[in-house]
């Protein structure tokens, strides 16, 4: 066969492919698609919510300074077992200093290495720093098979004054300005509890009275008075009878949920601050070989109580069973910065591996 026959050869099978390629895909075209249209609803209408919170005043001196750095005046090494009394001694001989013009007494400073404590550290003054060498090169193993805070940040308790009974119970969440009855005694600077006790209408309104599983507790059942939501402010302005707080109030109260609001004054001598724990890995030491879900060993690495204005900043927390911090009820305007709560070692439940529990007010973890 010669290329001239080859060449005709080729152009006519390709002609043919491409009429049955052509003839394949039209004798059969698919359906155009189907179009569906559906009405569009209406929008709602817009909830009225109100204004929304301001919190910008929060953590260390309220985010208007800040954290110092505090200069070391005791330094502290590892030594042979447990550290327990040579650290806590280091603390207590800090503590016993008289603070400087800005409050502050020093700072403890924990060399590089590991220190053993078997028990617990306590810090009860103001102005005092627990400081490591840094978040890598300080290490506390927290030993021994007791359920324990390793280190308790604790102050003493308010003392309540005159109460004051607050004019209309119809406040918004995010309010900050409250009506009483009768302003006279309070001043600008004050420091107040808003109390906000638990009506039944309210418990109601949450769903909070109607557990059918058989749990008798309280905290499954809530019970009329309580729960008590307090707020902790600072008085900024006073207007005949109409005070201005620093900070809003966070839940809305009615005439339909039936409480009856009261503002508290307080003076609050005890409490602690200008505290700082920093630069430090905190590691407990369970026994996973015996048991991975090991329990007897430190809970938690560190708690406040009664405290305000200070903060913990560059801190790993391992291997605990509840928390890296846990601040109480008591708790504000502290700050938690750039740490971590890393591989918990417990049974999974209740009050376990809750990293950072913040149970006071007005505090910032960042």
């Amino acid at each position: 066969m010669n290329k001239s026959a080859v060449l005709v050869f080729f152009v006519l099978f390709a002609s043919y492919a491409l009429v049955t390629s052509y003839s394949r895909q039209t004798s059969h075209p698919a359906m155009p698609p189907v179009l569906e249209l559906t009405a569009v609803p209406s929008p709602p209408e817009p909830v009225q919510i109100g204004d929304l919170f301001d919190f910008s005043r929060c953590g260390y001196k309220q985010g208007l300074e800040p954290i110092p750095f505090v200069l070391a005046v005791i330094t502290v090494r590892p030594g042979d077992g447990d550290d327990t009394d040579l650290i806590q001694q280091a603390i207590d001989t800090v503590s016993a200093r008289a603070p400087d013009a800005n409050g502050f007494r020093g700072a403890v400073l924990l060399a590089e290495g590991e220190f053993q404590v078997n028990r617990h550290l306590k810090i009860s003054a103001n102005g005092v720093v627990l400081r490591g060498s840094g978040n890598e090169e300080t290490r506390i193993l927290a030993d021994g098979i007791d359920r324990r805070t390793l280190i308790r940040v604790e102050g003493a308790k308010p003392e309540e004054g005159a109460s004051y009974t607050v004019a209309s119970a119809a406040l918004r969440a995010g309010d900050t300005q409250i009506e009483l009855n009768n302003a006279m005694g309070l001043s600008v600077g004050d420091t107040v509890f808003i109390d906000r006790p638990a009506s039944m209408p309210w418990i109601e309104s949450l769903g909070m009275n109607n557990d059918t599983r058989g749990f008798s507790s309280k905290m499954i059942n809530w019970q009329e008075g309580s729960r008590v939501v307090r707020w902790d402010r600072t008085i900024t302005d006073v207007s005949g009878n109409v005070i201005t707080l620093d900070n809003p109030v966070t839940t809305e109260m009615s005439a339909a949920m039936q409480t009856q609001p009261t503002v508290t004054a307080y003076t609050w001598q005890g409490r602690l601050e200008l505290v700082g724990i920093e630069n430090v890995c905190f590691v407990s030491n369970p026994d996973v070989e015996t048991n991975p879900k090991d329990e007897e060993h430190a809970w938690i690495c560190i708690q406040f109580w009664n405290v305000k204005d200070s903060w913990i900043r560059n801190v790993t927390a391992k291997k605990f069973v509840s928390s890296a911090v846990w601040f109480d009820h008591t708790v504000s305007q502290c700050t938690v910065e750039h740490s971590r709560f890393l591989d918990p070692v417990s049974e999974i439940g209740g009050r376990r591996r809750i990293s950072f529990r913040n149970g006071g007010q007005l505090n910032l973890f960042e």
